[in-house]
């Protein structure tokens, strides 16, 4: 195998860097995939591959199969090679004449023109230019033609191919730069791309410094408001205060002497003073209501300020991030290269070394191959072939090597004690005789046990299985129950069995006061709720029970008055046999009950009268306790 076939694919060297790039994305985009695959003679080579490299090195590689050729095919001419353009739109050029084969390796060269067919594949002007260029062929000349691809086109690289009389033009994600004998070009770019990162982040941190200066300007401007408005406050408390004193001195004069000439006169005056301290109040409001604006101003430019502050510093971030992400993707291509690159240096060591393998392997195969010939001549010399038929079999399987030489080990101890012992063989000939049939008597009594055992290991299988099911059955039917009861009261819950632990865990949803229904725990349930969650628990497990009687002994003595009548409005009916699911109906269905129910209250029985139905209801009252 040779591969990946992208590093035996070289670029006619070009002048200018720009249309260097350009080709290089073009070529990429043609032979796509094929230039990380690995080329193979035969479907035989390509799995031995696959399974090498993914065992010894956990990988997963391409495979071009291709027959092995030395001779590079012939392709036909360029058909616009004298082809007249416009200098505006670039040249014409046919992606085949961009690149060749290191070496001139026809097997290579063969394969990538048949996989890819380059020779069929165009790069011209933008992406106008290319769809008006494929419109203008006629079709002898547009069937040499399979796409076109954008070769100034601004807005990226764009396939143009033509389907009947349609036109469009698809855009090809560019991937990085790898078709060079070395990484440079590959290094330009991503130098390329750290440098624009690197300049976008300085120019956000100059955004941001200006942005922290012109925060610490409005800082000191608010300060300075702050303070000046600070003062301002004190003056006006200290002038309030004053008018509350004067106030206070008019209000001590009213109270001792009103009629006195001289006292009006000094409460004219105050009144003078009160109104010359309130205009000046009112100017010193009006002097503070500009700096109160500004003061909402600058509190508002502030925000703006700090919002945009933010912004950039979420730019930031996000281009440090950015940034972080492209030095890690090339540090990581760095070393998955260079661990490429170690792992194809030891692919020639692997191939010698199972080479080396493969001679050790056929060297044992020919020594072992003598061996049995050489054990054949022997074994054909003892006697007759003994056919397969009469191997010797341990049960239903062919015995091996190993335990065959172990078997003739046996016999041959055997045959040496038989030979030691002093009975004559009439006599063991005898002997066996007689014991034969009483030991295929036994083999046939144990034959049949340990048939009726794997019945019986069958039976209890199933019959497991069946319980299993049973029990699955009996808590989906029991849950089903116990919801149905709770639904006629705008209810719901369910219940879970675990028959292993033997325990029964109990969910309701009570329905709240606001029409929705909350999951509580039945620890949280008042006493009615409780009681009818009871009911339905017990309505529940008794269809599963083959009890003839029910006693239900003060039942609904916790409950409220609305909780008791539903609950003896359920347990009505289901004592006079109705179904379950069709209790809130009015005219419910009515089936001889299979069981007796029994009431103990000390409440009053009249809901249970208002139900009606008295012939089918027996009421026992006891009297009243006597008195001491």
């Amino acid at each position: 195998p040779i591969g990946p076939l992208g590093a035996h694919v070289e670029m006619y060297p070009v002048d200018d860097p720009d249309e260097m790039q350009r080709r290089i994305h073009i070529v990429q985009a043609v032979l796509g995939r094929n230039m990380s695959s690995f080329l193979v003679h035969s479907s035989r080579d390509q799995s031995v591959l696959k399974d090498l490299m993914r065992r010894k090195f956990n990988i997963t590689i391409n495979c071009l199969q291709f027959a092995h050729s030395s001779t590079p095919f012939r392709v036909h001419a360029n058909p616009f090679e004298n082809f007249r353009v416009s200098d505006a739109h670039g040249p014409l050029i046919r992606v085949l004449d961009m690149f060749h084969i290191r070496d001139n390796n026809a097997w290579i060269y063969n394969a990538l023109v048949t996989a890819s067919n380059p020779e069929r594949q165009f790069a011209h002007g933008t992406l106008s230019v290319a769809k008006n260029f494929l419109s203008g062929l006629d079709e002898h000349r547009l069937r040499r033609v399979a796409c076109v691809y954008t070769f100034r086109e601004p807005n990226g690289l764009f396939r143009v191919s033509k389907k009947k009389s349609s036109i469009s033009g698809t855009p090809i994600t560019q991937h990085r730069p790898i078709l060079q004998s070395d990484t440079k070009q590959q290094q330009q770019w991503l130098h390329q791309r750290l440098n624009e990162k690197q300049d976008e982040i300085h120019v956000a941190e100059q955004r941001v410094r200006a942005l922290q200066m012109l925060v610490n300007q409005h800082n000191v401007r608010l300060k300075e408001a702050l303070k000046l408005l600070a003062a301002t406050t004190r003056q006006i408390k200290s002038l309030e205060n004053k008018i509350g004193t004067w106030q206070r001195r008019k209000s001590d004069l009213q109270e001792e002497q009103e009629d006195n000439d001289e006292m009006q006169t000094r409460m004219s005056e105050l009144n003078n003073n009160i109104d010359d301290e309130k205009v000046s109040i009112a100017n010193v409001e009006e002097e503070l209501a500009p700096y109160e604006q500004q003061r909402e101003e600058v509190l508002q430019q502030l925000n703006n300020v700090k919002r945009e502050m933010s912004t950039f510093e979420h730019q930031v971030q996000d281009a440090k991030h950015r940034h972080q992400s492209l030095r890690t993707q090339y540090q990581e291509m760095a070393a998955k290269l260079k661990k490429d690159k170690i792992n194809l240096d030891k692919i020639p060591v692997k191939i010698q070394e199972l080479e080396t393998r493969k001679n050790a392997i056929n060297q044992e195969w020919n020594t072992e191959r003598t061996k049995c010939e050489e054990l054949k001549s022997a074994a054909q010399e003892t006697g007759d072939e003994v056919t397969p038929q009469n191997y010797p079999r341990n049960g239903k399987r062919a015995f091996s090597l190993p335990a065959l030489q172990k078997e003739r080990k046996k016999m041959q101890d055997q045959i040496a004690a038989y030979a030691q012992e002093s009975a004559p063989p009439e006599d063991v000939r005898r002997r066996f005789l007689t014991i034969k049939p009483k030991y295929e008597t036994h083999q046939k009594r144990v034959q049949t046990t340990n048939h009726n055992v794997d019945q019986l290991q069958l039976m209890c299988k199933n019959k497991r299985k069946e319980l299993e099911a049973m029990k699955q059955e009996v808590q989906k039917q029991l849950s089903k129950e116990f919801a149905l009861i709770m639904r006629t009261q705008g209810h719901n819950g369910k219940l879970k069995v675990d028959f292993e632990a033997q325990e029964l865990d109990m969910e309701v949803h009570m329905k709240s006061h606001d029409g929705g229904t909350r999951v509580v725990n039945t620890r949280t349930l008042s006493g009615g709720e409780r009681s009818f969650s009871q009911v339905a628990l017990i309505m529940a497990l008794q269809k599963f029970s083959g009890s003839p009687m029910c006693i239900y002994d003060e039942f609904d003595v916790f409950m409220d008055s609305v909780n008791r009548c539903n609950s003896i409005k359920i347990l009505l009916k289901a004592a006079l046999g109705c179904d379950p699911s069709e209790i809130q109906k009015k005219n419910a269905t009515l089936r001889p009950s299979d069981r007796q129910y029994l009431f103990i209250t000390p409440n009053d029985i009249s809901p249970m009268l208002a139900e009606g139905s008295e012939d089918l209801m027996s009421i026992h009252q006891l009297n009243p306790p006597r008195k001491a």
